[in-house]
C-alpha cells in the first residue's frame, strides 16, 4: 500500500502527488491511464480535527484510496462527483452536522467504523455525503483513517438503520439536515431541487 502524503516534503524525482492530481486525470485522460498511475495508492485528504479524535475517531488524518475516487467518475450527474465539490471535501469533512458509529450488527457488537454526516452544494441544492471511514495502523504509532465510501443520502424514505448509532450533532443542525438524520436512505440519492435527480439510483 503506497501512501501520498501532502504533508510529506517530495523528492525532487518525485513531485507531490495529492487527491486532487487524481481527480484531475480521471477527468482529462480516463480511468485506464489514471489506474496504471494509482492504482493501490492512498492520498491525504485532510487531518482529523481534535473533536472528532474525541469522539473515537483516532486516526492523524484521513485518507482515501484510488478506488474510491475513481468510483465517482463516468456515473449519471447526479452522482458523480465534480471537481468543485472534490475541492469542498476536505472542509466538509471537518464540519460535519452529524457522526454516527456503524456496527456489523444490530446489537452495536462489534464496531465497523463512522459514518460522517455532511453537505456539499451541487447545482441548485445540495447532496448530503455519508463518509465511511474506518481505522487502520500505518506504521509505528501513526493510524489514520481511510475512506472506503462516499455515499449521497436521500431523505424522503428510510432512516438510519438499526446498525448505527448517532455520537455526534452539531448544534447548529438546521430542521432539514435534522429530517434527513431521521430518515436517511441507503440507496444513496441526492437531496437537491433538481426532479431528474430524484429518482436515478446510484450502482
Amino acid at each position: 500500500m503506497q501512501i501520498m502524503n501532502s504533508n510529506t516534503n517530495p523528492s525532487p524525482k518525485k513531485p507531490l502527488v495529492t487527491y486532487l492530481d487524481v481527480v484531475m486525470c480521471l477527468e482529462k485522460e480516463g480511468k485506464q491511464v489514471a489506474a496504471k498511475r494509482f492504482q493501490r495508492s492512498f492520498f491525504t485528504v485532510v487531518e482529523t480535527p481534535q473533536f472528532m479524535k474525541d469522539l473515537g475517531l483516532s486516526g492523524e488524518r484521513f485518507t482515501i484510496p484510488y478506488g474510491v475516487i475513481s468510483r465517482h467518475f463516468d456515473k449519471d450527474a447526479c452522482h458523480e462527483l465534480s471537481l468543485t465539490e472534490w475541492l469542498i471535501l476536505p472542509e466538509a469533512i471537518q464540519h460535519p452536522f452529524a457522526v454516527t458509529q456503524y456496527y456489523n450488527d444490530v446489537h452495536h457488537k462489534n464496531l465497523k467504523g463512522f459514518r460522517i454526516y455532511t453537505i456539499i452544494p451541487k447545482g441548485v441544492g445540495y447532496i448530503v455525503v455519508g463518509v465511511d471511514v474506518k481505522r487502520v495502523n500505518q506504521g509505528k504509532n501513526k493510524p489514520m483513517l481511510v475512506i472506503n465510501a462516499i455515499t449521497t443520502v436521500f431523505g424522503k424514505e428510510g432512516k438510519i438503520t438499526e446498525c448505527e448509532v448517532e455520537i455526534y450533532r452539531d448544534e447548529k443542525t438546521n430542521p432539514r439536515q435534522a429530517s434527513l438524520l431521521e430518515r436517511p436512505n441507503s440507496s444513496q440519492y441526492p437531496f437537491t431541487e433538481d426532479s431528474n435527480c430524484k429518482n436515478t439510483k446510484d450502482s
